[in-house]
Parts: C-alpha cells; structure tokens; sequence
C-alpha cells in the first residue's frame, strides 16, 4: 500500500480539524481513505510544516519502490503525472 495523498483542514461546524489520508495498493488498486479528526492546533502545525498547503501528494514514493514503473503508468493513464 502507497500513500495516494493526504488532505488536512478545519471543520468550522465541529471546531475541529481533519487529516485524510489515502492509501492504494499498486497491483490491484485498491483504494482506502481514512479520516482523522485532530485538534486544530495540530492541524495549523501539519499545514506551517506544509507552507499552507492543504494536499499532501507524495510523488517521490512512487518513484522510488520495485513497483515504481507499475504506478507511473497506472497514473499515467489517469492523467496523473
């Protein structure tokens, strides 16, 4: 499983902050999204450390693994990369 990206914000209407974080499997594209309610404070954190940007896309993971030509051409065809 690679980490298709991960996505931090506020809730206004709860007062509290969201990390979804995706995950998807390579060979039988699998997808899962998971949603993690923090406080908003560690959420201002995540997005200082992230120069205030909200979308996470880890692009140099899936350059990197054994099955690197696998999703670039997977993602590819998505009009991904």
């Amino acid at each position: 499983m690679f980490m298709r990206h991960s996505t931090v914000g506020l809730m206004p209407s709860s007062g509290e902050g969201v990390n979804q974080v995706a995950y998807k499997c390579p060979k039988c594209d699998w997808f899962i999204l998971f949603e993690v309610r923090r406080p908003v404070e560690e959420i201002k954190k995540i997005l200082e450390r992230r120069g205030g940007k909200s979308r996470l896309i880890p692009l140099d993971m899936w350059t990197t693994h054994d099955e690197s030509e696998l999703i670039k051409e997977k993602l590819e065809s998505l009009g991904y990369v």
